[in-house]
């Protein structure tokens, strides 16, 4: 499966990257994951998905990303 998504970096300075996806039931829905560095090195990513046009947004993933020693 392809996924495209589209974004850039916000003036908070998270990278935003949205795209179309498909909901729970299989219906057309937006994807939309957020990366966040955090002050301890590690990076996040939370990714979310709507199924009503971003009017609500449920999570999908959340997840932390580390640096291997």
């Amino acid at each position: 499966l392809l996924a495209e998504f589209d974004g850039g970096v916000t003036a908070g300075g998270d990278m935003v990257l949205e795209g179309a996806a498909r909901g729970p039931n299989g219906q057309p829905a937006r994807g939309r994951m957020t990366f966040t560095a955090l002050p301890d090195g590690r990076v996040r990513q939370h990714w979310e998905q709507s199924v009503d046009s971003g009017v609500t947004w449920r999570t999908t993933f959340d997840g932390y990303y580390a640096r291997r020693r």
